[in-house]
């Protein structure tokens, strides 16, 4: 009797144990994949929470323009305003800015003639540009003093002699002694009038 019981005993033993390893065998392919999904969670976290954080875009930004220590600065050249372009738009004519053509012509006896010899002539002038001005303003200038240019003209062209207006090198002379005397008066600065040319010239 007592041999029965201990080997029924031992047959429970034995079916009992072989349950639970077919319970374990069952469940370790679900048990090992939480196990996966549980570690890969930790590590998505951890890299989350102890990753360096980036600085924000204005940081970076002035960490790239901060030059480099012992690097020479060069400061950038200054932008020129507007003002400062017109002005040298303005700036003299080294050429012949516009001429001026509304001399009358005059007439004048000679010096030593005696009245017997004549001479007519019409002067034009080329105008440079004055400073700070248009062009225009110097024709303005020119026109507004007209009567004392005429007169100029005539006071030097009846100081020279019939000989001298009738050679090329005594008329460079008259036209040379006209520029410089208009241009006294005119501008003091300025040479406003930069040629003098001959629309007429007639001797009798």
């Amino acid at each position: 009797m007592a041999d029965e019981l201990e080997a029924t005993e031992t047959t429970e033993v034995a079916e009992g144990g072989g349950g639970l390893l077919d319970t374990v065998k069952r469940y370790l392919p679900l048990i090992v994949g939480i196990l996966v999904v549980q570690v890969a969670i930790g590590f998505v976290l951890v890299k989350w929470f102890f990753a360096p954080t980036a600085p924000p875009p204005e940081e970076h930004a002035a960490q790239v323009e901060k030059p480099a220590e012992g690097a020479e600065h060069k400061p950038k050249p200054a932008k020129k305003k507007e003002k400062d372009k017109k002005e040298e738009k303005l700036e003299p004519a080294d050429e012949i800015a516009v001429i001026f053509d509304k001399l009358d012509p005059i007439v004048i006896n000679p010096a030593g003639s005696g009245g017997n010899h004549y001479v007519q002539i019409q002067v034009n002038l080329g105008l440079a540009q004055i400073e700070g001005t248009k062009p225009e303003e110097a024709f303005h200038l020119v026109e507004s003093r007209k009567a004392k240019i005429l007169d100029t003209i005539i006071r030097i062209a009846t100081s020279k002699t019939l000989e001298e207006l009738n050679t090329e090198e005594g008329r460079t002379r008259f036209k040379e002694e006209i520029r410089k005397q208009i241009n006294l008066f005119l501008n003091e600065e300025h040479e406003i009038i930069k040629e003098v040319y001959f629309a007429t010239f007639t001797t009798q």
